[in-house]
């Protein structure tokens, strides 16, 4: 679910998608997910300075209902996450470049669940 999310929102990050058209398309991801399953909501934000600064980077977050609109230039860094509380949890991000026809990975990761035993 994680992944398939991360493709889904790399895919629609495009000149002209809003952060709505995007976060729905995330959400295709995160539903296989399935009950129980907790999601923190945010699908990405973009990076570099803002006033007044926030805990993320950037101005702009990409969610449900959000209205701003993707610009060529912008960078965002997007994180999927999943949990179940007191259990397990997934994760798996990328640093994503708008760009003119689309969008643009940033990191060279594989895209996989790596498996972590604490």
């Amino acid at each position: 679910a994680c992944i398939t999310a991360l493709n889904n929102v790399i895919d629609a990050m495009r000149p002209g998608a809003t952060a709505d058209d995007v976060a729905r398309e995330g959400m295709k991801g995160i539903d296989l997910a399935g009950e129980g399953v907790i999601f923190h909501g945010c699908f990405g934000y973009s990076l570099g300075v803002t006033v007044p600064p926030s805990w993320t980077d950037g101005a702009i977050s990409l969610f449900l209902g959000g209205s701003q609109v993707l610009l060529p230039g912008m960078v965002f860094h997007v994180p999927m996450g999943l949990r179940i509380l007191g259990s397990c949890g997934a994760m798996c991000s990328e640093t994503v470049l708008i760009t003119e026809n689309g969008s643009e990975a940033l990191t060279t990761t594989e895209r996989k669940l790596f498996e972590v035993v604490a």
